[in-house]
């Protein structure tokens, strides 16, 4: 019922006009720039394959001797690279449930919608521009979750200790305010 609701609403459909002009724009512009490519060429460059894969400028050349500096594991990288995204994409669940974690604790304090979901986004923002500063990804779990950190990124333990102890951290915070606010 609430659904047919929505959809009565323009907005619904202002809101899927706007999307497809979004994603129709970056596909166009990427188009033209992969067309001569494609013509006749069996291989598709990506910007992943574009730094590390089939290029083989000098300077990518010498990037295959900067990957284990940049990623984690980068051994599984070269021997089975399907358990290395997964790999990455279990530590951007890890940070997304730290993210989550950090809303679900704010809750508790702040009524208001939008606070409670913007927080671990500006907090995010304020720990990317304090890793930026210090040029170490220590301080921002989303930094060291992307397979290719800009910055200096720590040891594996570190990173999943951080994001461990962030979250038990956050629960914590999110006990103490439903105790608070619900029990009392």
């Amino acid at each position: 019922m609430h659904i047919r609701e929505r959809l009565k609403s323009p907005k619904v459909y202002i809101g899927i006009v706007i999307g497809t002009i979004i994603v129709l724009s970056h596909f166009i512009s990427d188009y033209f720039v992969i067309k001569p490519q494609l013509d006749g060429n069996v291989t598709f460059f990506t910007p992943y394959t574009r730094w590390i894969g089939y290029d083989t400028a000098a300077m990518t050349t010498f990037y295959y001797t900067l990957l284990p500096l940049l990623t984690y594991l980068a051994g599984l990288y070269y021997s089975n690279p399907l358990l290395h995204v997964a790999f990455y994409l279990f530590l951007a669940g890890l940070a997304g449930g730290l993210a989550a974690t950090i809303s679900l604790a704010v809750t508790c304090f702040i009524s208001n919608y939008f606070t409670d979901v913007a927080m671990a986004f500006l907090l995010s923002l304020i720990l990317n521009a304090f890793s930026a500063a210090t040029t170490s990804a220590l301080f921002s779990p989303n930094l060291f979750v992307i397979p290719v950190c800009p910055l200096y990124i720590p040891s594996l333990s570190i990173a999943l200790s951080e994001l461990l102890l962030g979250t038990l951290l956050f629960s914590l915070i999110y006990l103490y305010g439903v105790r608070r606010h619900v029990f009392s």
